[in-house]
């Protein structure tokens, strides 16, 4: 009995031990794959592709005028922020601070004074200047209406020069005025000015 029981105690002893045995590998198993993750999360930071960078001109009413580096996907809004922010005569009115902003992009931002002096000429002058192009009156194809809102030129010569033009085809150049009655070398130096081709 006394060895049965002693062989059984044995063998207990055995398995027992085998069972440490074999349970550290697994344990060890275990670990192994954890390592290999983050030997995997080191090589996918490796591989990330740096940021781009855009390089932006920011000027005019911004507190820290300059050449500013951007991420890609930067707005206007975030090229004046990088500028110090915007001034107190700043003009937002042509400007869309939505906007992506592109690489080499200048970002100006207009003053009111700016402003101010882009209008004034019209201003100084009471409206536009006869010899503006806008306010040319083409003798080839105005109105009578058109015609004699010119300076001395009333319904009788407008109607003149329509009649002119009907019989003999457009005017080639504007001296050909003086060819309609009524229209002489003085009243031709008048209006010259104020009509085109």
């Amino acid at each position: 009995m006394k060895a049965v029981a002693a062989v059984a105690c044995g063998a207990a002893l055995l398995a027992v031990l085998a069972g440490i045995f074999l349970a550290n590998p697994a344990e060890e198993q275990l670990v192994v794959p954890d390592a290999d993750s983050s030997m995997a999360e080191d090589d996918s930071k490796a591989q990330e592709p740096e940021p781009i960078l855009l390089y932006v001109d920011v000027g005019g009413a911004v507190r820290a005028p300059g050449v500013y580096q951007l991420p890609e996907g930067a707005r206007v809004q975030d090229a004046l922020e990088a500028a110090g922010g915007l001034m107190d005569d700043a003009v937002l009115s042509s400007l869309n601070r939505a906007s992506l902003v592109v690489d080499g992009q200048k970002v100006y931002v207009p003053r009111a004074d700016d402003m101010q002096v882009a209008s004034q000429p019209s201003e100084a002058g009471g409206g536009p200047s006869p010899s503006s192009s806008a306010a040319l009156i083409s003798i080839n194809s105005a109105t009578m209406t058109d015609l004699d809102a010119l300076p001395g030129v009333g319904p009788a010569t407008a109607q003149a020069i329509v009649d002119h033009r009907d019989e003999n085809g457009p005017f080639s150049k504007l001296e050909d005025l003086m060819l309609v009655d009524g229209i002489g070398e003085k009243k031709f130096a008048k209006l010259k000015d104020q009509v085109c081709l």
